[in-house]
């Protein structure tokens, strides 16, 4: 059996909740963080992704080791 990737997303504005919904969905990956500026952004995240933890500050993100693969939505 396969150790699931932890993605942790950048930005959870336009894009960043598809990207969520998806990364949430695979069977051999999870959903592990969510980096935004907007409070409200973070907590609408939350409330949907419990288990996934939310960050203001990505630097903070980038420390966390449980974290294999960050993803940065571009408009």
């Amino acid at each position: 059996m396969m150790t699931p990737i932890n993605f942790g997303i950048v930005g959870y504005g336009y894009w960043g909740p598809n990207l969520a919904r998806n990364f949430n969905a695979l069977t051999r990956g999870r959903l592990s963080a969510v980096c935004d500026l907007n409070a409200g952004r973070l907590d609408r995240m939350h409330n949907l992704y419990p288990n996934a933890t939310a960050y203001a500050d990505f630097g903070q993100m980038l420390r966390d080791s449980a974290i294999d693969a960050i993803v940065a939505p571009l408009r």
